[in-house]
């Protein structure tokens, strides 16, 4: 797996996310290594894959991708 930061757990909806979560974060100029890494690699896992420009309904919006199931965030809480 390319170098990436392993962030926090979540075993519940945080934020605008429906379902637990786990944050992997890594800079654009991985993108193209992991995203295609965790398309394969995944399982039955649903990946939300989104930018951090500093405007979270941005991010979660117009900068973002699912890898499997597409799921409704809840943006009233961004």
């Amino acid at each position: 797996m390319p170098k990436a930061a392993l962030g926090r757990c979540h075993a519940r909806p945080v934020g605008p996310h429906p379902a637990w979560t786990y944050q992997i974060a890594f800079g654009p100029e991985r993108f193209g290594e992991i995203v295609p890494w965790l398309a394969v690699n995944r399982g039955s896992l649903d990946v939300l894959v989104h930018g951090l420009s500093g405007d979270d309904l941005y991010d979660h919006t117009a900068l973002a991708m699912w890898l499997g199931r597409s799921r409704s965030l809840d943006l009233t809480v961004l």
